[in-house]
């Protein structure tokens, strides 16, 4: 049914709490990217959008492909210890149930998806996985998703995401657990901004029904 709702889940900061383990897998790179360290006493890193992430941190902009290659390798040893935010699991089983179609587009790896998806055995809940190896230009694989499946809307946790989609003309929820705070999703005027994964429910069941009139 290509009029199905389709739900496009961003992974990191949004499935996941990896904020912490990213956080954690850049110091450790800090001394062989020459990064420039962080005071996150006088900045809050929540603020930051990812391009603005890597400009405090001073890396090169060659040398970006190659760090964020080397993150995501070093995530594949910690990631399935990783929460997944507290009440998500419950409304993935709900929207799965609702005959809602789920898949994930995301800038991590698919080995490392799929690892933790079996882990937690939510793997069957979702129809497919599409990631990208750049950080940016997610406008491009969102293009596709819609072009395939037409009636989509994107949840996500970060900047980059609302204006990925903005170019991919798709929908959006941006949502305030992940690693960009409220403040500075809100000028990014999502289609919608959330707190709590509980709130996806009645606001999908709204849009699908929307999309339906």
């Amino acid at each position: 049914m290509k009029n199905k709702l389709t739900i496009v889940f961003d992974f990191d900061g949004t499935i996941v709490q990896s904020q912490l383990l990213i956080e954690g897998i850049v110091k450790s790179l800090q001394h062989k990217y020459k990064l420039a360290e962080i005071n996150t006493v006088e900045i809050d890193v929540r603020k930051l959008t990812a391009k603005e992430l890597l400009k405090a941190i001073k890396i090169k902009k060659w040398k970006i492909p190659f760090f964020i290659y080397e993150v995501k390798k070093l995530m594949r040893v910690d990631i399935n210890s990783l929460s997944i935010e507290p009440g998500l699991e419950e409304v993935i089983r709900q929207l799965h149930t609702l005959n809602f179609r789920l898949i994930i587009m995301s800038s991590n790896s698919k080995k490392n998806i799929k690892s933790y998806l079996q882990k937690h055995k939510l793997e069957h809940y979702f129809e497919d996985i599409i990631t990208s190896s750049k950080l940016f230009k997610k406008e491009v694989p969102l293009k596709k998703i819609k072009k395939r499946y037409s009636n989509c809307v994107y949840i996500g946790d970060e900047v980059r995401d609302i204006v990925a989609c903005k170019l991919a003309n798709m929908n959006n929820i941006a949502v305030e657990w992940g690693f960009n705070d409220a403040q500075i999703l809100k000028k990014e005027n999502p289609n919608y901004l959330i707190k709590e994964p509980k709130e996806l429910i009645p606001l999908l069941t709204s849009i699908s029904v929307d999309k339906m009139d």
